[in-house]
């Protein structure tokens, strides 16, 4: 009971890289019309905007895993297909879990081998 007390106290600590910060601390001493824009939204505002590049990622991720679902589907990479399934597991039975596992393995064999999709 106390170590569940002693944690909803300490306050959430983020982790920092300190290359990346310093390349923000220097993108931020060049962009001083920014920081002052940002710093002068209201905080909904800046969730907003911050939501809305999730969202904007989220659609972009979508998008390329749709087209590697076209590319894994077409007739001319059956062979591919085959083999790529053939590696899924047995035990993984959903449809939904079967084709999330395709595209994982399918993206992995497109980056490892260095194959163009478009």
């Amino acid at each position: 009971m106390a170590l569940i007390k002693q944690k909803e106290t300490e306050q959430a600590q983020f982790k920092r890289n300190p290359v990346i910060d310093e390349q923000l601390n220097e993108f931020i001493r060049d962009n001083e019309k920014l920081v002052s824009y940002t710093k002068a939204l209201p905080r909904e505002e800046l969730e907003r905007k911050y939501l809305l590049t999730k969202m904007n990622a989220e659609k972009q991720q979508q998008g390329y895993d749709q087209k590697v679902l076209e590319f894994i589907n077409k007739p001319e990479n059956s062979k591919l297909k085959r083999s790529i399934s053939a590696t899924i597991p047995k035990y993984v039975t959903d449809e939904s879990k079967k084709t999330k596992k395709l595209l994982y393995l399918t993206k992995n064999t497109i980056r490892n081998e260095g194959i163009k999709i478009s």
